[in-house]
């Protein structure tokens, strides 16, 4: 399980991430995603989402080549797949 933590996401939700990883008995990664660093991101365009999951996903991805992961799992929300999701697109070019 990787979860990416920043600045921007309460600290609660990389606990509760913490915790799941224990009770389910996983492996557990943390990552640093800061989205305001990201060239683009700062600028608050509508389509800003895809820049943050543009530098996630290349990271996971990143992570699952080197460790010879078969499968990546995204925890997106099904309802997502019908509103406008910039970080969707991103998501799909890397897979």
């Amino acid at each position: 399980m990787i979860t990416a933590t920043s600045s921007t996401y309460p600290f609660y939700e990389l606990e509760e991430a913490k915790s799941i990883a224990v009770l389910l008995g996983i492996k557990h990664r943390i990552i640093v995603s800061e989205e305001t660093e990201i060239p683009g991101y700062a600028d608050n365009p509508p389509d800003r989402c895809y820049y943050c999951k543009n530098e996630l996903f290349g990271k996971i991805k990143y992570i699952a080549s080197k460790e010879d992961y078969q499968v990546v799992f995204d925890g997106s929300n099904s309802d997502d797949l019908a509103d406008f999701r910039p970080g969707m697109k991103a998501k799909q070019e890397l897979l």
